[in-house]
């Protein structure tokens, strides 16, 4: 997965700032994503007004990473705000390092995004609609692959513990007898097996 870097670009020295982007190249890449530093599409790295062919480079991309502290770039609130109009995963500094399990969440709504067009906001809330439902089920089955709880898949996805562990019974039965929910299925797995 393509990930744009965005930050505050004004607020120290061009080493400085170039080495802030350059960390966060190595973090993601350890993170298994495939980042994209604006900076480096520059001449000479220059932190010249590139905004709009930055965003060019944004718009490429499937997710932006918001490093720490930028709220305080008015570019990067913009970027920021055309990531989440267009549908693309935003990141943020601080919760990597913090929650290992959130950027896999994330991997896995990306991927049945771009697999079934449908967003998390869709299919975790309260309804009864058997197609959310076999979403939910193969989010929770890559979620407890994770070696996740069934507790905290539970929070993730708005559900019970109880529930969780049914959901996670049937989605073998649903992969057996569901011709269409296999194949979705298993395009998921296609698309979380190429960011690997």
């Amino acid at each position: 997965m393509r990930v744009y870097i965005s930050g505050k670009t004004t607020d120290n020295t061009p080493e400085k700032i170039a080495e802030k982007f350059e960390n966060a190249e190595r973090l993601l890449r350890e993170q298994g994503y495939e980042p994209i530093n604006p900076l480096r599409h520059r001449p000479s790295g220059e932190l010249g007004d590139y905004f709009l062919s930055d965003i060019a480079l944004l718009i490429g991309c499937d997710a932006i990473f918001m490093l720490d502290g930028w709220s305080a770039s008015k570019n990067a609130r913009i970027e920021q705000f055309i990531s989440e109009t267009k549908g693309k995963i935003v990141l943020f500094e601080n919760a990597i390092k913090r929650d290992p399990f959130e950027e896999h969440q994330r991997r896995i709504e990306l991927a049945i995004q771009e697999v079934t067009g449908l967003k998390p906001d869709e299919y975790l809330v309260v309804n009864s609609d058997r197609k959310f439902y076999l979403i939910r089920l193969i989010m929770t089955h890559h979620l407890a692959a994770a070696w996740m709880s069934n507790n905290e898949i539970g929070k993730r996805i708005k559900r019970s513990r109880g529930m969780v562990r049914y959901m996670l019974g049937e989605y073998s039965n649903e992969i057996q007898f569901n011709r269409e929910f296999a194949w979705v299925a298993s395009k998921v797995d296609e698309h979380l097996k190429a960011w690997q």
